[in-house]
């Protein structure tokens, strides 16, 4: 090997690894963790270096291949030096549906219009419910990319109408029309409140976990009564969901219930609750995190304390309450 380097890290002394390094490797790679070679070499791959690849990769057993995907997508999430746009592409049209929803989640970063096109496509006409599922949530990006106008009208507008058709359709599967709507409510469409409306007043247990998702990213205001009622709701799905929209939506009433989570039992929601107190912001907020983050600094507690000090360096003393009282 001719550098010493992992997926988290930069290459240390001598040559980066190439192509050559990452075929070799991915050769004899037995399914574990990669070692470095695969992970750099594979990385900003040029048309030649494609092709090589996709030889060794037809090679592989489509488990071996979906397994290779995860491994890339944790390590471009760790290092944002690495590009792996090269091997997802190629696998959006793999035979195997779990290595087709792999490589989606692979590209979570990108935002060009093949993939657009490619995704569209995914989610109107893909055999497997599960990526058609995932191609209509990766489609979420792009409809906060039109809303903020960094899409063409034409794009956002192809995006909304799928995603809407995907939504109204009764006949589709459930799973595919609350992550068709967790998208759409990334946009100021018309169809976005009476959509989270219905599917919160839905029995689908799960729907209405995602209209509790959906009421948060759509940035209205008008969901608040509900998010807040939610927050102390019996199911722990529900709960999250309801802290997570409380962050989005920045509901300053609901801090001392955020502040009550943060003992929950489930752990999830107990991580959420950091998370929201530090998009929330305000004096209370940035007071419990910081009794939070001296507990955990006193139990040694690293996971806990870097959570709590990233959520405090979110937030800020914006949402200030003038009682000289508050939060004694």
């Amino acid at each position: 090997m001719k550098a010493e380097i992992d997926a988290t890290g930069n290459p240390g002394s001598g040559q980066r690894p190439g192509i050559e390094d990452a075929l070799c490797a991915l050769r004899q790679w037995d399914g574990g963790v990669p070692g470095p070679a695969i992970f750099y070499g594979f990385s900003d791959m040029d048309d030649v270096g494609l092709e090589r690849f996709g030889l060794v990769w037809q090679e592989l057993q489509p488990a071996r291949r979906a397994s290779l995907l995860r491994h890339l997508t944790e390590a471009g999430e760790s290092n944002v030096d690495l590009n792996y746009r090269a091997p997802g592409m190629l696998a959006l049209r793999d035979p195997a549906v779990a290595v087709r929803r792999a490589a989606i989640e692979l590209l979570w970063e990108d935002e060009s219009r093949e993939l657009l096109r490619e995704l569209l496509a995914l989610a109107q006409g893909d055999q497997a419910l599960s990526v058609r599922s995932a191609a209509a949530s990766a489609l979420g990006r792009y409809v906060l990319a039109a809303e903020l106008g960094k899409l063409e009208s034409r794009g956002g507008e192809a995006v909304q109408q799928v995603l809407s058709d995907l939504w109204l359709d009764r006949e589709e599967d459930s799973e595919l029309r609350r992550r068709a709507l967790e998208s759409l409510a990334n946009s100021s469409a018309a169809i976005v409140p009476g959509a989270i409306l219905e599917a919160w007043r839905s029995d689908d247990h799960e729907l209405r976990a995602s209209a509790l998702y959906a009421m948060g990213r759509s940035c209205d205001q008008r969901w608040e009564e509900i998010v807040l009622d939610a927050l102390r709701d019996e199911d722990p799905a529900l709960r999250y969901e309801a802290v997570r929209a409380c962050g989005d939506l920045e509901i300053l009433t609901a801090v001392p219930v955020l502040g009550e989570l943060l003992q929950d039992q489930d752990a999830e929601i107990r991580g959420a609750a950091i998370q929201a107190l530090g998009e929330t912001g305000g004096a209370r907020a940035i007071s419990l995190l910081q009794q939070l983050a001296a507990e955990a600094e006193e139990e040694s507690d690293e996971m806990l304390l870097e959570a709590v000090e990233e959520a405090l360096e979110h937030a800020s003393f914006g949402n200030l309450d003038l009682n000289p009282d508050f939060g004694k």
